[in-house]
């Protein structure tokens, strides 16, 4: 599941990058438009992608969903002996940072897409909200590839299946050992 969503995740953004030029317009794109400050450290908290809202933001998030989270605590220890649960949190923190940081870049390339273009979808009225603007990248960038918007949808779909699955077997869990 993890291999699938990477691959695909792999693939937009090196079909985005092939369609803006490089890796450097993308970021160059994506700094001019205002969304990547990451070199920044400014401590304003209305900053997005700065180095302090990472820090405070990011990255209790990533502790939060590794570690005291339903889901992850219960898979964590089923592991046989403690010390195997000790090293899948320990190298649960590097592949969530890694996979986040591929989804975050999957962001960028899509603001220098558009960027690349001169258009801005909502203002010129493609989408209404800017939760819209990853379906609209499917699909005006993979129009030519047959099947892929429908692989992702699928994969999209299974990435929530999976999510609510762990979510309400961690529910049944608790509701059995505290109630009955």
């Amino acid at each position: 599941h993890y291999g699938i969503m990477t691959g695909g995740l792999l693939f937009i953004i090196m079909q985005g990058i092939k369609e803006v030029g490089s890796i450097g317009r993308v970021l160059t794109l994506s700094k001019t438009s205002g969304r990547l400050y990451f070199a920044d450290f400014n401590p304003d908290p209305t900053l997005r992608a700065s180095f302090w809202s990472i820090l405070f933001g990011f990255f209790p998030l990533m502790l939060h969903l590794t570690g005291p989270q339903q889901m992850s605590a219960q898979q964590f220890l089923a592991l046989p002996p403690l010390s195997k649960a000790h090293i899948m949190i320990l190298l649960s923190i590097p592949v969530g940072l890694i996979f986040s940081i591929r989804c975050l870049f999957v962001g960028l390339v899509q603001i220098a897409y558009f960027m690349n273009m001169s258009c801005d979808p909502l203002e010129s009225g493609l989408i209404t909200s800017y939760n819209q603007i990853f379906p609209l990248f499917m699909k005006m960038h993979f129009h030519q590839f047959r099947g892929i918007r429908g692989l992702f949808l699928v994969i999209l779909c299974s990435s929530a299946i999976s999510t609510g699955s762990s979510l309400l077997n961690g529910s049944a869990a608790n509701t059995w050992e505290d109630f009955l």
